[in-house]
């Protein structure tokens, strides 16, 4: 069960800009007063993540979608291991309309990972995850 007042910041990472806005109001109404930023480009959030590390030093939680033209999810969170950013603080929820066996296996390779979440997004889903 995913706790709702752990996070000082909540990271929305998908190429889909309708999505992001229907996951957003979500997590604001679910998580107790994080900051949350997204982003429609993996590209994006990797040029902003030293700057966000040094003004949020808690616990983040990211929910990524796992299929993005640029970087997949996975390429994304080994991009993030792989260059030494400081990923102890940083908990990933990947969201993704692949219900595939190989994915769901594939995320429990990373530690960083706490759950793997079907689109569409909800409450239930966020609280179980």
């Amino acid at each position: 069960m995913i706790s709702r007042d752990k996070y000082e910041l909540i990271i929305l990472i998908d190429d889909n800009d309708n999505t992001l806005f229907l996951n957003k109001d979500i997590v604001e109404d679910f998580f107790l007063n994080p900051k949350i930023i997204t982003f429609n480009n993996p590209s994006k959030f990797l040029s902003e993540i030293t700057e966000l590390q040094n003004e949020f030093i808690g616990k983040w939680l990211v929910i990524m979608d796992l299929n993005m033209p640029e970087y997949s999810g996975y390429e994304l969170i080994e991009h993030l291991e792989d260059n030494d950013y400081e990923m102890e603080n940083i908990e990933i929820i990947i969201l993704t309309s692949s219900n595939a066996k190989a994915d769901i296996e594939k995320s429990k390779v990373y530690r960083s990972i706490i759950g793997y979440l079907s689109k569409p997004i909800s409450f239930n889903k966020l609280e179980f995850a």
